[in-house]
């Protein structure tokens, strides 16, 4: 959930090639993870990150978040994904597309984080969710008390980020969501996003830090 709005592509690689050479050898790919140390059930998870980001977001998908997730560089434990290998502002954090956030699937996850990963880097995630607009959430939402959980400093809208707000809220582009009626019965963030995509037209993806708990 983390990664940006716009697609990146690899120059001379067709994504139909790409996609299918990834699924002919994910066997291979998750033998990989295993033989890092993680256990099975991880390493399945993991991949299986690339065909639902491929069914969810067809032509949207970023190739660089598919390879960085098939190259083991990133990797599902419980209800989120960390990169493996931290940043310079720390370990990355993202959210999958795999059902309710709860905060105790949330606990979950950070408490498996913690007992994998011992070189203190702190948590990190660079997202759309961390936009200011998202306090008008419900409090008991989930999204909301995740956000929450975070240190967000304040950070300027752009497009770049309206990218990212119309992909993974409407599995769209900010114009074409511009261009159309918001559907009957939307959803609180739904809302939120698409006045913003349709006033402005941006929207902002804060570096927000974990706080201690």
């Amino acid at each position: 959930m983390l990664v940006s709005g716009r697609p990146r592509l690899l120059r001379g690689v067709d994504r139909h090639e790409l996609a299918a050479a990834m699924d002919d050898l994910s066997d291979e790919a998750v033998a990989a993870l295993v033989a890092r140390g993680f256990p099975p059930p991880v390493a399945a998870a993991s991949l299986a990150d690339i065909p639902r980001k491929l069914e969810l977001y067809g032509e949207l998908v970023d190739d660089d978040w598919l390879l960085a997730v098939f190259t083991g560089r990133v990797v599902t434990l419980g209800r989120l994904q960390f990169e493996v290998v931290p940043s310079r502002f720390g370990r990355n954090v993202h959210i999958p597309e795999t059902g309710p956030l709860t905060p105790e699937s949330v606990d979950d996850a950070f408490a498996r984080a913690a007992e994998w990963f011992h070189d203190g880097a702190p948590l990190v995630c660079e997202s759309w969710v961390f936009d200011d607009r998202l306090h008008d959430l419900p409090a008991t939402s989930n999204l909301r008390r995740f956000i929450e959980r975070f240190d967000v400093p304040p950070t300027a809208s752009n497009s770049d980020g309206a990218l990212s707000v119309a992909k993974f809220v409407f599995r769209s582009t900010p114009e074409r969501v511009a261009a159309a009626p918001l559907r009957p019965h939307a959803t609180a963030l739904e809302r939120i996003a698409y006045t913003a995509l349709t006033g402005e037209g941006v929207w902002s993806k804060p570096l927000a830090t974990l706080l201690p708990r």
